[in-house]
């Protein structure tokens, strides 16, 4: 015989896992959306919007931080 107690249980608990699971993606989603929103150019520096595939750049989708040039960087 099916226990009913048993199977509303087992459905709770799956319900309650994939929303464990949806506020972690929400959680990991603020993080990155605050890096981003963060991650602005500032004035008076000099970014790399292209570049090899060895070097950061906004084309490749690094961050501002990551694609600033530094003049005395080796070749």
């Amino acid at each position: 015989m099916i226990n009913l107690g048993e199977l509303v249980q087992k459905k709770l608990d799956k319900m309650n896992q994939k929303t464990d699971m949806r506020r972690k993606q929400i959680i990991e989603l603020q993080r990155i959306h605050a890096e981003h929103v963060a991650d602005e150019p500032e004035p008076d520096k000099i970014y790399r919007l292209t570049g090899t595939s060895e070097q950061a750049s906004i084309l490749r989708g690094d961050s501002w931080k990551d694609s600033i040039v530094r003049l005395n960087e080796d070749k």
